[in-house]
């Protein structure tokens, strides 16, 4: 039997099971709604806030027709199959800082798979999470970091967890189907929204300090980008490359290129893939 015949009618997240992970992890507190089938899960967070929504909150849904990652790329996936979320947070950090967001979200999500399934996952600056194996490195999710212009922090995650290879958009992604790793969107929807509201929590005692908090310490250990040749295409600068030596004190990426040092930060690229 391949993994494609195993892949049967996917059931919708269980509000109740939901209700009693929250419970179980001590995270009653931050709401929550359910949703069977929506556009993006951030534009619902975003639009739900502006209606005067308390934080934290969390949007999950079975399905999203038009989710969005970085630069508008489209997100989407078979009814079921993934954990689509976006939790809003109001950190009390500078905002000179929040280029740390999406980095500190890879290592929230990371440190929950870990916890939940056993797999260890790598992060590729700024916002993917991957999967290494002998095949290469093949990515699992990604995260698309917002800030509101009320200094609100819409962190979108999106994970592969129940699809088949014929499911994925291309030979480049993975789910936890894929590489044996089961466990229920609704506690993976838990384990991700706890360790992420525990490292939002550390980070903003220290005022988003990312060496005093750990952050950069942790991030470049488990950052595959750092150490490689990219190429790194930017939307009206052609392309630079060089060699990828450090995440700046704001997220940023620290480059070294045959003219001297370079900083990109996420909002500026396109790509960021090895030289070839």
């Amino acid at each position: 039997m391949t993994i494609s015949d195993a892949v049967g009618p996917r059931p919708e997240l269980d509000p109740r099971k939901v209700d009693a992970e929250f419970v179980a992890r001590d995270i009653a507190g931050v709401g929550r709604t359910v949703l069977e089938r929506t556009g993006s899960t951030n534009a619902d967070a975003a639009a739900v806030l502006e209606r005067g929504e308390p934080v934290p909150f969390v949007m999950v849904a079975d399905e999203q027709v038009s989710g969005r990652g970085r630069l508008d790329r489209v997100w989407t996936a078979p009814f079921g199959s993934s954990l689509l979320m976006s939790l809003v947070l109001a950190p009390p950090v500078p905002a000179a800082r929040w280029g740390w967001l999406p980095l500190l979200t890879g290592l929230a999500v990371s440190d929950a798979l870990l916890e939940e399934s056993g797999l260890e996952v790598v992060l590729k600056w700024p916002n993917d999470l991957l999967v290494v194996d002998p095949s290469g490195a093949r990515k699992l999710g990604g995260i698309l970091a917002e800030r509101t212009p009320s200094a609100h922090a819409i962190l979108g995650v999106g994970l592969n967890v129940d699809q088949s290879p014929d499911e994925l958009p291309g030979p480049g992604g993975v789910s936890l189907l894929m590489v044996g790793a089961r466990v229920s969107r609704e506690r993976l929807l838990a384990a991700v929204v706890s360790s992420l509201v525990r490292r939002v929590d550390a980070w903003a005692v220290v005022s988003g300090d990312p060496v005093s908090s750990g952050l950069a310490d942790e991030y470049s250990r488990r950052c595959v980008t750092l150490g490689l040749e990219v190429d790194v295409s930017l939307p009206h600068d052609g392309t630079v490359r060089g060699r990828a030596s450090a995440v700046s004190v704001d997220g940023a990426l620290v480059l070294d290129t045959a003219e001297g040092s370079r900083i990109v930060s996420a909002g500026d690229i396109v790509h960021v893939r090895p030289t070839t």
